[in-house]
């Protein structure tokens, strides 16, 4: 499976370090919004971003030791699955995503990354 051809987003990996971000964000949704002079707009540059260095720091903090690769492997994928349900509720609400509550789009996300492709 390729996610480019289902998400058409990107992810990258980058660390938070220095970055002016709430404490629990271990990953993000991003895109930018352009405007034409006819009135029109369009997406551009839609990205996942997930911080490393967050989760590990995370995982330490909550399990209170150093956490295993398995444990860093399981919420690394876990959060890409939650900011890939951001990027596809995006992709189905189209411009009104930007405007919905809060709390809506992380109902999606949360709903996005506990599904299981192959199960009932």
């Amino acid at each position: 499976m390729n996610w480019w051809n289902i998400l058409k987003t990107d992810i990258d990996f980058e660390t938070a370090h220095g970055k002016n971000l709430p404490k629990k964000r271990l990953g993000s949704y991003n895109y930018a919004r352009e405007y034409y002079t006819d009135g029109t707009e369009g997406d551009v540059e839609q990205r996942i971003k997930i911080h490393p260095d967050r989760i590990f720091r995370w995982l330490k903090t909550h399990l209170g030791r150093e956490p295993t690769d398995e444990e860093i492997e399981e919420l690394t994928v876990e959060s890409i699955r939650h900011e890939s349900g951001h990027a596809a509720h995006h992709q189905i609400e189209g411009k009104d995503f930007h405007n919905m509550p809060i709390r809506e789009k992380e109902d999606f996300a949360e709903q996005f990354e506990t599904y299981e492709p192959g199960r009932p």
